[in-house]
């Protein structure tokens, strides 16, 4: 599940960062924090603000950075990998996203399958330690399920449970930059920005895909050489 929880902040005089509240989580659960007001001078897209992530127990780091959302709100993702306490702190050119602290208690997620991995030749999930053999269905375009989630149920119901398949595959394309342009021809900017709709699509299929047991295979743009 993704948690999508306004991040209330406090001032901690000794540390001098703007810390969020703790939250609870599982592990393989990605968790959420939002950031509003951020005031910015150049293009949203091109802000770097970093998270650096530790597990207080085994001291294991993770490092994953903010993204723009919209409008003037950045988000930070997080999937605990470990049980127990983590904590994070960001760090950014952009005052307003630097030095930003939290912390989650992360607790076990029976069945949960994790991420894809390899174990020597094969593939694997991190969540359950065993290898799988990737079976993968010719999937359709975005349209067909952006903001559709019974019909992506609908689907891996039909292909996951009725036919065994273990994947989705999917075709971007060019959409990465606008959800409805296919053709590199059809992008007439030379720094074009990422489209959020297309990755809302597509994190859709991927949080679903994986509760299900399975995975989301992406082809990244298409046969224009």
């Amino acid at each position: 599940l993704i948690y999508m929880v306004p991040a209330i902040f406090w001032l901690t005089p000794v540390q001098g960062y703007a810390q969020s509240a703790e939250k609870q989580a599982k592990i393989y659960a990605p968790v959420e924090w939002t950031y509003k007001n951020i005031s910015y001078k150049a293009n949203p897209f091109d802000i770097i603000a970093k998270a650096v992530f530790t597990h207080v127990p085994t001291g294991t780091k993770i490092t994953t950075e903010l993204y723009y959302d919209d409008g003037d709100v950045f988000k930070l993702r997080f999937t605990p990998t470990k049980i127990g306490l983590w904590k994070f702190v960001t760090s950014s050119k952009n005052k307003q996203l630097n030095n930003l602290a939290g912390r989650l208690q992360a607790s076990d997620n029976p069945g949960a399958v994790g991420f894809v991995t390899s174990f020597a030749n094969k593939w694997g999930f991190t969540g359950t330690g065993r290898a799988f053999v990737p079976q993968i269905v010719m999937y359709t375009n975005l349209e067909h399920f952006y903001d559709k989630p019974d019909v992506i149920d609908r689907d891996i119901k039909t292909f996951f449970v009725g036919h065994g398949f273990n994947g989705f595959h999917t075709m971007v394309f060019c959409r990465w930059f606008d959800f409805n342009k296919v053709n590199y021809s059809q992008i007439h900017s030379d720094d074009p920005n990422p489209d959020p709709k297309t990755f809302r699509a597509l994190e859709l299929l991927i949080k679903k895909a994986n509760a299900a047991g399975g995975f989301v295979h992406i082809w990244l743009w298409g046969d224009q050489q």
